[in-house]
């Protein structure tokens, strides 16, 4: 499926969307300090999923551990469920935000919640898309099936509708389980701005609210729209789009990754800057790395070393640290010479 990426974390869940979706919102961490987790989850519904080796249970934002630390894995929370790991039979379950069981270890794959449901599977993780290795439905959240498990695979919702995979061709269902895009399909996205991407014979375009082709099937690889633009790609270089297939980029880059912030960084010939969401680059392609805007922070690389320029490219932080790094709750960890210590966003040294 090369014209629509697919992200599948099998050994946590699976989830289905471009990569260059523009709707993911970074990691918020939660604001207090404590030594007694090794590993700390975003925050996602007021609760972070944290680690006491080696258990996982989570807390709420002031660190109050609201579901004991007993379980093999918590997925993060959406919606008020997360999905929990059992490592010896290699089943998964769904627990609430008070750490109850809504259904048993009966799954060998879930997604997160979305929109009032859940995707589940049943059967051979490693041969996920042949014919009768398996079988997807939806559940709700009671844990009762609302949306028979009759699909080789199934994807989360989103605007009331989901791609799910039967004989091996990708169609989409509304939450009633009636065929919206008939199954014909290699690959297809999620709706957003009233257009969801699809591939058919190794060619990517989109499809309307209708089902009908609003953009031809030209591209090599189409993503998801977020706010009306997309991220396609042709002969080997990447653009912009509007919704009516209208480049707001010319074909340049030779990857233009996910919007965060309002700016997505940009690569050419080895080298980084970074664009905003209607094509204007306002970041000049110069820096050697770069990360990802965080907090209106951007990490940057020049001559091996990492500084941090805001989203107008002026350096907020001297080149002086030897790896990349992003802020959270107004600090960043960073290291030099393998002395790890946090930093404001100013960059001084916090104790």
């Amino acid at each position: 499926m090369k014209g629509i990426k697919l992200l599948m974390l099998l050994a946590l869940s699976y989830s289905h969307f471009s990569y260059a979706s523009m709707e993911v919102e970074y990691c918020k961490y939660p604001p207090f300090e404590s030594n007694r987790y090794t590993i700390k989850l975003c925050m996602q519904d007021g609760m972070s999923v944290v680690e006491r080796v080696p258990y996982w249970g989570a807390v709420d934002i002031n660190g109050v551990e609201v579901i004991p630390t007993q379980y093999d894995l918590i997925d993060s929370f959406s919606e008020g469920l997360a999905i929990v790991h059992d490592f010896e039979t290699g089943k998964k379950a769904y627990i609430n935000n008070k750490g109850e069981f809504i259904t048993d270890y009966i799954f060998d794959n879930a997604t997160d919640f979305s929109e009032g449901l859940g995707a589940v599977y049943k059967g051979d993780q490693q041969v996920l898309f042949a014919p009768g290795s398996g079988v997807s439905g939806f559940i709700n959240a009671q844990g009762k099936l609302q949306i028979p498990m009759v699909y080789q695979f199934a994807f989360s919702f989103k605007q009331g509708f989901a791609p799910v995979i039967r004989d091996g061709k990708q169609g989409m269902i509304d939450k009633n389980n009636n065929i919206h895009i008939p199954f014909i399909y290699e690959s297809l996205g999620h709706y957003d701005s009233g257009r969801v991407a699809a591939e058919i014979k190794g060619k990517s375009g989109y499809l309307d609210l209708a089902g009908k082709v609003a953009i031809p099937f030209i591209y090599d690889q189409a993503n998801d729209f977020q706010d009306g633009v997309a991220i396609v790609k042709h002969h080997n270089k990447y653009a912009l789009i509007d919704t009516a297939g209208k480049p707001i980029t010319d074909f340049i880059y030779d990857e233009i990754e996910k919007f965060f912030e309002g700016v997505a960084r940009v690569e050419v010939d080895g080298k980084y800057g970074f664009i905003n969401a209607v094509g204007k680059l306002i970041i000049p392609i110069e820096y050697e790395g770069a990360s990802i805007s965080f907090e209106g922070l951007i990490a940057v690389e020049k001559d091996d070393k990492w500084g941090s320029i805001d989203q107008d490219g002026q350096l907020v932080i001297p080149y002086q640290y030897d790896s990349s790094f992003k802020f959270y709750s107004g600090k960043a960890s960073v290291n030099i010479d393998n002395d790890y210590f946090y930093i404001d966003r100013a960059g001084n040294r916090l104790n």
